[in-house]
């Protein structure tokens, strides 16, 4: 049984030189639907592939990401209409407080001071990813829900009083983000990047005081942990290299996971056997990113679609 869904900008019909086809396969195990995920990601779609059964445990977790395909998703194949169904009777919770501080970690362990590059680069890449989170969550603890980036940044710009300099440092985010993942090698990051992290500061602070609802749980999936190691990885070897690495390198696999979103049921199994990321890395990297705890993330995929791909005229990239 399989259901196929568009989502983001292509559902919305919002699409520029940055924006990502972005596809959600959900199928009972990843083997039955591999056929269906080569062949969308064939014709250019960054696919998200869930099984059904951690698809209904987003459900459980009351996952905004449900609630962004049932406002926005398109539906093109529904085998017995199972994803109409469920996405018929779901609710969203009505605060998201906890996982809006979960969303803001990353701000207490990048280095907005960061030299290299690619380093940079991944910040900007991580930074995107909060900035959207968190503009998600604040938004639907508010009983709004608004998943285009431009009407997040907007609404956390409203919410927060923002100036005009901050959020446009917010709004390059989505240019960082893009360069990274296509490894272009012909922007500058440093600006973009002290303004950003102060602005998140600043958010962090301003939701601290907040209280959530104490009757919901954290859908833990090892998130901070992978973004901590590819962090490290970036600061120590160029992405473009790590791209062409064999089965065979010590850093294949994590760096698939890092890559390649049809993985991250993957993740979230890791997350489920152990508190501890298990990565074949070598142990000054784990050292330096800090890979010793479960960090929890309730807004999954919490960045859909980390494929490389390669920006030319008419591409998307989300």
């Amino acid at each position: 049984m399989i259901s196929v869904c568009i989502y983001g900008s292509e559902a919305r019909r919002r699409t520029d030189i940055l924006s990502d086809r972005d596809l959600l396969i959900i199928g009972d195990s990843q083997e039955a639907a591999v056929d269906e995920c080569q062949r969308w990601k064939a014709d250019g779609w960054n696919v998200s592939f869930f099984t059904q059964q951690h698809f209904t445990r987003l459900i459980d977790f009351q996952s905004l990401f449900v609630q962004h395909i049932k406002l926005e998703g398109i539906i093109i194949r529904d085998d017995n209409a199972h994803l109409k169904s469920q996405l018929e009777q779901f609710c969203p919770a009505k605060s998201y407080v906890a996982d809006l501080k979960d969303a803001l970690l990353p701000v207490d362990w990048i280095d907005r001071y960061e030299e290299r590059y690619w380093a940079r680069l991944c910040i900007g890449d991580i930074l995107f990813v909060a900035a959207r989170n968190v503009g998600i969550l604040y938004a639907a603890t508010n009983g709004i829900h608004v998943y285009d980036y431009p009407t997040v940044i907007e609404y956390l710009s409203a919410s927060f009083s923002l100036d005009a300099s901050q959020r446009t440092a917010l709004f390059s985010l989505r240019h960082l983000k893009a360069a990274y993942r296509a490894r272009s090698t012909e922007i500058d990051a440093t600006g973009a990047l002290l303004k950003s992290v102060l602005v998140m500061k600043d958010i962090r602070d301003a939701i601290s005081p907040l209280e959530d609802s104490p009757t919901r749980d954290f859908l833990p999936n090892n998130y901070h942990a992978l973004r901590r190691a590819e962090l490290e990885l970036v600061r120590n070897y160029d992405p473009r290299d790590l791209d062409r690495k064999t089965p065979s390198h010590e850093f294949f696999e994590l760096w698939q996971l890092v890559c390649n979103p049809a993985d991250y049921p993957k993740l979230r199994a890791m997350s489920d056997r152990s508190a501890t990321l298990n990565l074949r890395l070598p142990s000054e990297i784990r050292q330096r990113a800090g890979l010793i705890e479960r960090q929890p993330n309730n807004f999954a995929p919490a960045s859909p679609s980390r494929a490389p791909v390669r920006l030319r005229a008419g591409d998307r990239c989300t």
